[in-house]
This record gives C-alpha cells, structure tokens and sequence, in this order.
C-alpha cells in the first residue's frame, strides 16, 4: 500500500519488514544494490535484532523460542510427537 499510494498511506507495511540477518547496519545481511534490496527499510538501530546477535545472547527472544521448541519436543505430553 506505502508503495502504490506513493508513501501517503503507509498500510501494514510498518508491520511487515523484514527480518534482520546479521550486521550493524541497514540491511542487515541483504544485498544494497537496487535490484536486490528490499523495498521497506529498515530501522537501524536493529542491529541488536539481527540473527546473528541473537543466536550469540543467552536470553535472546530467538534463543528462548528454540528452547521452548526443543522442550515440546521432548515432552510426549504436549503433544509435539
């Protein structure tokens, strides 16, 4: 919607951009040149977000999902088997 209406109608896109990879900037592990780069930017200061802090940050919210997925795969009673 941003895009067609020319940025006057931002819709859901603020919702929707995508997910920082790895790096300390925009980006964050997509390519920059035009052809490839997304068309909703992202904010920098997500440099914290990034897969790649994450996965390094014991109490990341990523590393807290993975935990709890390796939890309801082991225990035959919540029904993950």
């Amino acid at each position: 919607m941003c895009f067609r209406s020319q940025g006057e109608n931002p819709g859901r896109d603020g919702c929707r951009v995508p997910l920082p990879w790895s790096g300390d900037r925009p980006p964050f592990g997509f390519p920059p040149s035009p052809a490839t780069r997304t068309w909703l930017t992202q904010p920098a200061g997500w440099s914290s977000l990034t897969v790649e802090a994450q996965e390094r940050d014991p109490d990341s919210t990523l590393r807290r999902y993975w935990e709890s997925l390796r939890i309801r795969r082991s225990e035959r009673r919540l029904g993950s088997r």
